[in-house]
């Protein structure tokens, strides 16, 4: 019979992330998580992008907010640059779309 592999460590004990990423929205988050949750958030972000959702992490929505924190999440350092730059290529490309989904502004404490 195989051995039996070692457990493998949960991802996020080993990952890099990003500094936070505030997003704005046009809509109650308390709305969207009653229907879908934080990962639902994070899947329809990722799909909005064109991204994997394990690329995301998310922080934190204020309860009654329209503000949603998210962090971008990888394996190491290069891979983060990786999935940042990716993402706000994929921002500005998707911006249309995201508008239409009421994504008002997506800003983050690194000033990009």
């Amino acid at each position: 019979p195989a051995p039996t592999p070692a457990p493998t460590p949960a991802p996020t004990s080993t990952a890099v992330k990003s500094t936070p990423i505030t997003i704005t929205l046009s809509w109650d988050m308390q709305t969207f998580d009653a229907n879908y949750g934080p990962t639902g958030f994070r899947i329809y972000l990722a799909d909005l992008l064109g991204m994997s959702p394990d690329s995301f992490e998310f922080v934190s929505a204020l309860a009654g907010s329209v503000t949603v924190e998210i962090q971008l999440v990888a394996a190491s350092d290069d891979a983060l640059s990786t999935i940042t730059a990716e993402f706000w290529a994929a921002l500005t490309s998707k911006k249309d779309a995201l508008k239409a989904a009421g994504f008002l502004r997506v800003t983050s404490d690194a000033g990009s």
